[in-house]
């Protein structure tokens, strides 16, 4: 059976709509023209034949990273690895190469040639440049990645910002962790010789003196039983962990800058000074399980638990000022100071393969800092086929500095008590220092020109010249039993002030000594000299093809040794490369 009555309802709703179509018609005016005005922003990612994420300030503060390390965790192709180094396309940090204003950047951390990112607050920086396919541009130490750090420059006016927060944690803030003493200036990250060498110890080991006892047949070429006596009294008997109840984070910032004009022809002076201060806590509970295999199938080996506070304070300080001569011409120096003190107390407790229930306390507290200056001036020549010349000189320090690390550790014994262990690394007072130094001189000269078929050939070509050199320092020393009162039970069941207390260090308790490794101390030096060229042409911007090569001259030497005899290693490289690299896209 149909439905007659649909045509009819169609036709209807057709003939009211023509009706109100030109009723419409005739109370609405006819809209001739419509205009749409727009800004062409530049998308340096387009604009260049490499692989390569810009990461701006705009999105910095869009997505509230405090640091570059969680802003560069959004890139695609790139990892962040213990919250401060980065992984591009899985591979190691060894692999990445940081660059600051086009120079290298020396690293803070003893194991690691990078430097890490979490240093860098995003309130200095302007950009980030993530490049994952290489180019003539970059040094040769380039692997998976180059990560070009740019700073803030200037501003057209005058501004004054300050801005405070406060922000809680969940199951961290107003909930119990660990902490430790520290002096009056901890809130500042400094430690002002709290935890630092007492003066005894230092006066015994200067020069490379090993803290050990004298010989008993000889009578010399150490300390006696009572010098060392006095000497372990000095140290800091500091090793309870606290636990109460934590604050909630703070944050405090405050940047100003301006301009000026100098006279009609376009000179001005420009400044820029910012000012970051953040005052954190974290708590991490982390279960530790390795396992092997048996004949009875997998067995368990290590069952741990790790519980760890840690407290970062993070300070840093910029400044840059510029002079353009004119729009062509200007010169710029800047001047950074990145400061991160992580204060840590964790407590690591379980089982360790064939042995018995164990509790590992460690505080440790590390002072990173980077120092930067810069001085570098751009220069537009138009009138030589747009000449463009960039030089930079570039002088950075980072300095590692970690004063009496100290871990110890306790054993449950048959009878269910905990007591400490008296085994050599059963106690462990460890003072490092870390000095990173790197100098920096590059001149780059670019020119373009116009071809047939609507084409730019661009031409680069420039020199680096990079010296740097590392020197680190570790000294370890550890409380060793030596008599009948470092054996008593009841002693080793109490908390390690009390057994390691004054009157317990003594010749028939404790005594101290030294056990630095021969492998402990090291120092580099690593020099090189590059000169590149690249040429890139681009084809009525749809076709790009670069083709360059770099010439470099490296030399290296490390050296390890062994701070009381006379024992080293050196390792030397050296070696001159021709590095080709070539490109092309397609858009």
């Amino acid at each position: 059976m149909t439905n007659r009555a649909a045509p009819l309802n169609l036709l209807a709703i057709a003939i009211v709509t023509a009706f109100s179509a030109v009723a419409i018609g005739q109370d609405v005016p006819q809209i001739e023209e419509i205009a749409v005005v727009g800004r062409f922003v530049p998308d340096e990612k387009r604009a260049t034949s490499s692989v390569s994420n810009v990461v701006g300030q705009e999105q910095f503060q869009r997505s509230g990273d405090s640091n570059i390390a969680e802003g560069l965790k959004r890139v695609s192709g790139l990892s962040t690895v213990g919250g401060k180094f980065v992984y591009v396309r899985g591979l190691g940090e060894r692999y990445s190469t940081t660059l600051l204003n086009g120079a290298i950047l020396p690293s803070p951390e003893p194991l690691n040639r990078v430097v890490p990112l979490d240093l860098f607050p995003t309130a200095v920086l302007d950009s980030v440049l993530v490049q994952k396919t290489y180019s003539a541009q970059f040094p040769s130490e380039f692997g998976g990645g180059v990560l070009q750090l740019r700073t803030k420059k200037s501003t057209d006016e005058f501004f004054w910002n300050i801005t405070t927060a406060a922000a809680v944690q969940q199951d961290v803030s107003f909930n119990n962790g660990f902490t430790s003493s520290g002096g009056s200036k901890s809130w500042l990250g400094y430690d002002d010789d709290y935890r630092g060498l007492p003066n005894a110890l230092e006066q015994a080991t200067a020069n490379g003196q090993e803290l050990r006892r004298e010989s008993q047949f000889l009578g010399s070429g150490g300390f006696s039983p009572e010098e060392l006596q006095v000497i372990g009294r000095s140290i800091n008997n500091d090793y309870t962990a606290d636990r109460e109840s934590l604050p909630a984070d703070f944050k405090f910032a405050t940047s100003l800058g301006n301009s000026h004009e100098l006279n009609d022809d376009g000179a001005r002076i420009s400044y820029l000074a910012a000012i970051n201060y953040s005052n954190s806590w974290d708590t991490n509970e982390i279960e530790r399980n390795n396992y092997r295999t048996s004949n009875a199938g997998l067995e368990i080996g290590d069952d741990l638990e790790f519980v760890g506070t840690e407290h970062s304070v993070d300070m840093s300080s910029f400044f840059t000022a510029g002079i353009d001569f004119s729009a062509n011409h200007n010169i710029r120096t800047t001047s950074m100071m990145l400061r991160m003190t992580d204060d840590t107390v964790s407590e690591t407790s379980g089982n360790l393969a064939e042995e018995d229930f164990i509790r590992l306390t460690q505080l440790e507290w590390v002072e990173r800092e980077l120092f930067s200056n810069q001085i570098q001036g751009d220069h537009y020549f138009p009138d030589f086929n747009e000449l463009v010349v960039n030089w930079r000189y570039s002088k950075v320090k980072a300095e590692r500095d970690s004063p009496d690390d100290r871990v110890y550790r306790y054993d449950q014994e048959p009878d269910g008590n905990f007591r400490f262990s008296t085994r050599a690394d059963g106690n462990v007072r460890r003072f490092s220092v870390l000095d990173d130094d790197a100098e920096d001189f590059a001149v780059d000269l670019t020119m373009a020109f116009y071809g047939a078929m609507n084409s730019i050939i661009t031409t680069k070509a420039g020199y680096v010249h990079t010296e740097k050199q590392r020197d680190s320092e570790v000294r370890r020393y550890s409380f060793f039993d030596q008599g009948s009162l470092a054996f008593n039970e009841d002693l080793l069941a109490l908390p390690l002030e009390q057994i390691l207390a004054p009157q317990n260090i003594d010749p028939d308790g404790f005594e101290l000594r030294e056990f630095t490794r021969p492998t402990d101390n090291y120092d580099a030096i690593n020099e090189s000299d590059a000169f590149y060229a690249e040429v890139e042409v681009n084809i009525d911007d749809r076709y790009r093809i670069n083709l360059g090569a770099r010439q470099e001259d490296f030399k290296q030497n490390v050296r390890t040794f062994d701070l009381f005899r006379d024992v080293e290693v050196n390792a030397a490289q050296s070696s001159g490369d021709i590095l080709p690299a070539f490109t092309g896209t397609y858009t």
